[in-house]
C-alpha cells in the first residue's frame, strides 16, 4: 500500500531522486497532479554551483504522460529570473505575485576573498543562522 494506491496526496521528493531509476518507474505509473518547486531561482541563478539538480526539473516534467500543474515558489529572484524560471518549466500563462525583496529579518554580506576571481555571500537570520555561497567567476 503506498503511492500507487492513492493514499498519499503530497510526496516531498529530493531534487537527487528525480534521476533515480525507481523514482522515474513510480512516477510513470502514478497521475501526478502537481509539481512544485521551492527556492526555484536555483533552477537558474544558481543552479550549477548550488544545487545542479534543479537543472533536471524541466526534464523530469516533461517525461510524465500527462503534464501536472507546475508551481514555482521564490522569494529571492529578479525579474530576468522569473522569466527564465517561466521559460525553463515551459509555463502557459502564469500568475505571478511578486512582493519585493525587502526582508528585514535577513542581513546581506558580499565579501571578496584573496583569489580576486571568486566572492562569498552571507545571508544571516535574525535568529543568528547562517548561509554561505562562494562564487567563483569562470
Amino acid at each position: 500500500m503506498g503511492t500507487k494506491e492513492g493514499i498519499y496526496k503530497i510526496v516531498y521528493v529530493a531534487l537527487e531522486r528525480l534521476n533515480a531509476y525507481s523514482f522515474q518507474n513510480l512516477a510513470r505509473d502514478i497521475k501526478i497532479s502537481m509539481v512544485t518547486i521551492d527556492e526555484a531561482h536555483c533552477i537558474s541563478q544558481w543552479r550549477l554551483d548550488f544545487r545542479p539538480y534543479y537543472k533536471e526539473i524541466p526534464e523530469f516534467i516533461k517525461t510524465l504522460s500527462n503534464r501536472p500543474i507546475a508551481s514555482a515558489y521564490t522569494a529571492t529572484a529578479t525579474k530576468e529570473v522569473v522569466e527564465e524560471i517561466i521559460k525553463l518549466i515551459e509555463l502557459q500563462n502564469p500568475v505571478k505575485s511578486i512582493i519585493g525583496f525587502d526582508r528585514p529579518n535577513l542581513f546581506y554580506q558580499v565579501v571578496k576573498t584573496s583569489d580576486q576571481y571568486s566572492y562569498r555571500i552571507m545571508i544571516r537570520g535574525s535568529n543568528r543562522s547562517a548561509i554561505f555561497y562562494e562564487k567563483r567567476k569562470r
